[in-house]
């Protein structure tokens, strides 16, 4: 019987984890796809300056002069901040009501949380697209392309990105920050794990 207890609490557990979690997925998909059709866009602008340039001007084309690193990270901390502590947060109630407590995070600590986490995202997903694009343009100046050759290697590394990447992402980052509040709580708690 104590099994049977043990594995209808862990499946309702499990079925309140993904009714919370799984909207905020659907959300961050959706900011994650905006995002990369916004960078795709602003790459594509980028690349078309390059139209105009000599042969051996475009053989200096790389991810780090048609994608601003920096711009990128900001961007996206802006974008995904309140989606991550949304999930974060959402953790922490899932913890609190797990415990029978009535607790709150210190919202410091729950910046301080969302802060680091953001920062990292943002550096992580934007290290990964200028890789794709790296990778693509070295083959495409290798092989001595047009630009509107390589228009279309940029198009096919944001066609993953939109499809596939983003909700990838969304649902690693929307996990990992509501295990991360989760975690805060048993923490706070004096729960050792």
């Amino acid at each position: 019987k104590a099994i049977i207890k043990s594995a209808k609490r862990r499946a309702s557990k499990w079925e309140m984890f993904a009714a919370i979690t799984a909207p905020q997925e659907r959300l961050m998909k959706g900011a994650m796809e905006r995002y990369f059709a916004g960078q795709h866009n602003e790459v594509m602008r980028n690349l078309n300056n390059y139209r105009s340039y000599s042969k051996e001007a475009k053989a200096g084309i790389s991810a780090n002069i048609i994608f601003n690193m920096n711009e990128q990270n900001e961007k996206l901390k802006i974008i995904s901040k309140n989606h991550i502590r949304e999930a974060l947060l959402s953790g922490a109630g899932l913890a609190s009501s797990e415990l029978g407590i009535d607790f709150n995070l210190i919202e410091p600590n729950v910046l301080r949380a969302v802060d680091a986490r953001v920062g990292f995202f943002a550096v992580k997903v934007n290290e990964a697209t200028a890789e794709l694009l790296a990778d693509e343009l070295k083959e495409a100046l290798t092989n001595g392309e047009t630009i509107d050759q390589i228009a279309k290697r940029i198009d096919k590394v944001f066609d993953y990105s939109e499809k596939f990447r983003s909700i990838r992402t969304a649902r690693t980052e929307v996990i990992g920050a509501n295990n991360a509040g989760q975690l805060q709580v048993y923490a706070e708690a004096g729960i050792e794990f």
